[in-house]
């Protein structure tokens, strides 16, 4: 007795196909929600030392002691890790960095949140 062979071939192809797709697009929409990009931002003085500003969409949950990524035009080194240290309910943060920041002040950099959370040191009082 000879079997029929299925024609479920094409469908089941068709189904992991979109189960791929559908995976893909969630790892997306969540690696973007969970690491976002500065709008802006550009390595300022402040009280002779640089410290990088950074414009973030207000609608984002930043918090200070978050750990972001630093890219500088023009540096041997690909990314820099920091810190937040403030950020203000407009969305304004003030971030310093792990190592000696490479550029002068007013230079334009590429700041993303790293989406872990460092110790944020709280100031001491009297």
């Amino acid at each position: 007795m000879k079997s029929k062979p299925s024609k479920n071939g094409p469908r089941v192809a068709l189904f992991v196909l979109a189960l791929c797709l559908i995976a893909f697009l969630a790892t997306v929409w969540n690696y973007s929600r969970t690491h976002p990009f500065a709008e802006n931002a550009t390595v300022v003085s402040r009280d002779g030392t640089l410290v990088i500003e950074a414009v973030f969409p207000p609608s984002r949950n930043i918090l200070p002691g978050q750990r972001v990524v630093v890219a500088f035009p023009k540096d041997t080194t690909p990314a820099r890790g920091g810190l937040i240290v403030s950020i203000s309910d407009s969305g304004i943060a003030t971030i310093s960095l792990d190592s000696e920041i490479p550029s002068p002040a007013d230079t334009k950099v590429s700041v993303s949140i790293d989406g872990t959370v460092g110790p944020l040191p709280l100031p001491e009082t009297p």
